[in-house]
């Protein structure tokens, strides 16, 4: 841990806390909400007031992980995530800054709901922990079809700063109204093992899309055509969501199926593609030698077209868009949000 061995250590032996921050430091004098740097601490942004007391809707783990990086500013946690993970996430602290501070200013603007309660309460009370689950809602257009994004963290957290406020920010911008979903994370799945964690993360997301639909006309949303844009774990979820071959996809859960879904390195290479799965629409991409192995799904590029169509099926190998990259910028995936919407509201006409 090199150089945050300091940062890490009360922490790591019980005596963490995510620090209190003095109001002042999120408002100006006149009230509103002071612009945000990627110099700030962890803790500004885990205590920020846009999030309603909920302390891990920025970045989402379990507690202690969140007392341990409190300390840091957003700046090093980047370079140490990046360092650790090998991921491309070190190099886009500004961008991470400006989505947040979009995130204000639609706040601002009463464009900002906190959403949770998916599980119904027999659920909750046979479980506890289904009632973490929670959603930031982007109100935008009642006509236009809603886009749900799902951060990637391997099932051990959502990284919403990094896959989450820059890919809303952008719907958002297009006219769409979006949902960061936050499913259960790490030791709240209450299963140890890689695939099983995913299963139940699925199961999450399965429920909280039933719960959108049941709330359609209260949101002022429309599921209809509706879009899953999913990163690393997230693109796993969106692959599982629809295609037939998964447990708690759309078919076999009763629930419709995505328009689109876009899998950012996170299509799953495992797929196995059936006859049923034609008309499914995918937008990915993925990175040569990807540091978590979903460059592997490239090899299944001509079966899933064949199957899919031609027309419905978007994907590229990309030799530089590391893993953690997001939107891509300064990366050959620079600008795929821009032809992910593109792709989207051609097969919403069909």
């Amino acid at each position: 841990m090199g150089k945050y061995k300091g940062i890490f250590w009360p922490a790591l032996i019980g005596l963490g806390h995510i620090p209190k921050v003095k109001k002042d430091q999120f408002y100006d004098q006149g009230g509103r909400y002071k612009r945000a740097t990627g110099d700030e601490k962890m803790s500004f942004y885990l205590r920020h007031p846009v999030f309603r007391n909920n302390l891990s809707l920025f970045f989402n783990m379990d507690e202690k992980t969140l007392k341990l990086i409190s300390r840091m500013t957003y700046r090093e946690f980047c370079t140490f995530y990046g360092d650790l993970f090998k991921t491309g996430k070190s190099t886009r602290v500004d961008e991470v800054a400006d989505a947040f501070n979009y995130l204000l200013e639609q706040d601002e603007k009463g464009n900002i709901r906190i959403l949770s309660g998916f599980y119904s309460a027999e659920e909750v009370s046979r479980d506890p922990d289904k009632a973490r689950p929670r959603a930031i809602f982007y109100k935008g257009s009642s006509v236009k079809p809603a886009a749900i994004v799902i951060p990637g963290g391997g099932f051990d957290s959502n990284v919403n700063e990094y896959e989450g406020f820059p890919y809303a920010m952008e719907l958002h911008k297009a006219g769409y109204s979006v949902f960061i979903y936050n499913h259960r994370v790490g030791e709240q799945l209450h299963v140890k093992d890689s695939q099983k964690k995913g299963e139940e993360a699925v199961r999450d997301t399965v429920v909280f899309l039933e719960w959108l639909l049941e709330h359609e006309k209260e949101l002022g949303i429309s599921m209809k055509g509706y879009a899953v844009f999913g990163s690393s774990a997230g693109g796993l979820i969106a692959t599982a969501l629809t295609f037939s071959n998964y447990g708690d996809c759309s078919s076999k859960r009763g629930f419709p199926r995505p328009c689109m879904i876009a899998p950012i390195y996170g299509l799953d290479w495992n797929i196995e593609v059936r006859p049923e799965d034609a008309g499914v629409v995918v937008f990915t991409r993925v990175g040569e030698g990807d540091a978590f192995g979903f460059d592997g799904a490239a090899g299944k590029f001509q079966e899933i077209k064949a199957v899919l169509g031609e027309e419905n099926f978007d994907a590229k190998l990309l030799s530089n868009f590391p893993h953690g990259s997001g939107l891509g910028l300064h990366t050959d995936g620079e600008g795929w949000m821009k032809e992910a919407i593109e792709f989207w509201e051609t097969h919403q006409k069909k």
